[in-house]
């Protein structure tokens, strides 16, 4: 990958975060890449694993997530902070995203937030163990993952070098994971500006596993976050203590 390409992708993503709230256009991003639409967009992919369109909803779902749990602003106010002008479509997307709506997300962090991932992932436990097992590899923390099938089916892992995981139907799975400092709380474990020492699943390595229940091994690949990789969305911490 040559590097003016990549630097053009980072330029294109700083445009996208300052003018969060405002319409974006591919054009406006390619622009910014100085870079063709048609390049940029076969460029952006390459470099970050994602569309455009995806890097950029997740942008505005990061953000979300922090004004929801930072500010006492109302969601509608929120929906319009982050570029959406209906909040049916916000509340809709960022459920799909995060994986509980908007107030759900709220209201388990203003009762739990205080609480450590440590303690969290010590509590969870699948209510059965005859799922797959995840290996991690370069994490240093508390990690937790989750398994992602067709129709937003989701199953939810953590642990510390092996992740436990319920039962999952066989199938393909997109996997996501997140390694946090154990004293990490929950609410920072969203508001990840306020965070240090985090690790994420490589994307390139693990983006799509085969799942059964059977107790195969799946294995996670974990690395520190970069400019070019997608905020991570999904709510695991909080989902693990729901």
């Amino acid at each position: 990958m040559r590097r003016d390409w990549r630097l053009g992708v980072e330029r294109a993503i700083e445009w996208m975060t300052d003018q969060l709230p405002r319409p974006q256009h591919l054009s406006d991003h390619a622009r910014a890449a100085n870079l063709s639409p048609y390049h940029f967009h076969r460029v952006f992919q390459q470099v970050t694993g994602t569309t455009p369109g995806r890097f950029l909803a997740a942008l505005r779902m990061h953000e979300a997530e922090r004004l929801l749990i930072r500010s006492g602003l109302p969601v509608t106010d929120i929906a319009v902070e982050t570029g959406y002008a209906s909040l049916g479509t916000f509340t809709t997307q960022f459920t799909r995203l995060a994986g509980l709506s908007p107030g759900r997300l709220r209201s388990l962090v203003d009762s739990r937030g205080d609480d450590r991932v440590a303690d969290v992932a010590g509590r969870w436990a699948p209510k059965r163990a005859d799922g797959p097992v995840g290996i991690v590899d370069g994490g240093v923390g508390v990690t937790f993952a989750c398994l992602a099938g067709n129709a937003d089916k989701r199953v939810v892992g953590t642990g510390v070098q092996r992740i436990r995981f319920g039962t999952v139907p066989c199938g393909e799975y997109r996997v996501q994971a997140v390694c946090l400092p154990p004293a990490t709380s929950l609410a920072d474990s969203i508001d990840r500006s306020r965070l240090t020492g985090w690790t994420v699943a490589a994307p390139r390595t693990t983006t799509r596993i085969p799942g059964c229940h059977t107790a195969a091994d799946i294995p996670l690949s974990m690395r520190a976050q970069r400019p070019t990789d997608p905020p991570l969305v999904l709510a695991l911490p909080v989902l693990a203590a729901s």
